[in-house]
């Protein structure tokens, strides 16, 4: 009954109600420590799912369902009631994003459960030409990843870095120690229709510490990349231009 309630938990949240780096780390929360309400991992929960699913975590058997009969009765009458709600058609399917996702140099690192965690827990938006995803000045609260289109960096005017797919943009809004580093000092703009994968720094807190320190790694050769470029173009500007 816990383990089905942990699937099922798993299921709609996008990631397993513990997860740690460690064997010893997980058990030391199954044992000692409650699951991320699960209506905070996902829109459209019902307080009844959600109520069902957290009972069949409890620690203490006893307060779970007294037989298999009660937690099957219970869970038919959520779909009776249509307590659990179908999702809305998507424009474009997880299965689709998850295969997208597989295809990006960002995400090489990642394993099925963490890029699963992505595909549900990102927001995912298609821009049009000329969308301005940040403007010098604005102080960052999310960071992008193109999944697909282009987009270009101006500073006062001109252009100094055209990025494609793969690469991420506004990361310093995660990265950052200080609210002042997170100031954006040129304007990113899409020059061909992109699509962009995004999360908040609040979001990214609801992450497995696995798939976060993932993100970490992904962002350090991000960084690395870019001091690399930098550096030739200091080294040898005419080769760069």
């Amino acid at each position: 009954m816990y383990s089905l309630s942990a699937v099922l938990y798993h299921l709609i949240a996008g990631r397993p109600p513990f997860d740690a780096t460690q064997q010893a780390a997980i058990m030391h929360q199954i044992y000692s420590a409650e699951p991320p309400p699960l209506k905070s991992l996902r829109e459209g929960v019902s307080d009844a799912l959600h109520d069902l699913i957290h009972r069949g975590l409890a620690k203490d058997r006893q307060q779970r369902f007294a037989s298999w009969d009660d937690y099957a009765q219970a869970l038919s009458d959520l779909v009776a009631t249509q307590a659990v709600p179908r999702a809305a058609a998507q424009e474009v399917l997880d299965s689709e994003r998850f295969n997208l996702l597989r295809t990006l140099d960002f995400f090489k690192g990642f394993g099925d459960v963490e890029l699963w965690e992505v595909v549900h827990r990102a927001t995912w938006q298609r821009l049009p030409f000329g969308h301005a995803i940040y403007k010098k000045g604005d102080e960052g609260n999310s960071f992008h990843i193109l999944a697909q289109g282009q987009i270009e960096v101006y500073r006062d005017g001109q252009r100094v870095a055209q990025l494609g797919v793969g690469t991420s943009v506004g990361e310093m809004a995660y990265l950052a120690p200080s609210p002042a580093l997170r100031l954006h000092s040129a304007d990113i703009l899409v020059t061909e229709p992109a699509t962009t994968i995004s999360f908040t720094p609040g979001a990214m807190e609801h992450l497995s510490p696995n798939t976060r320190h993932l993100f970490d790694a992904a962002f350090i050769h991000v960084l690395v990349r870019r001091l690399h470029a930098a550096h030739e173009q200091l080294a040898h500007p005419r080769k760069i231009l």
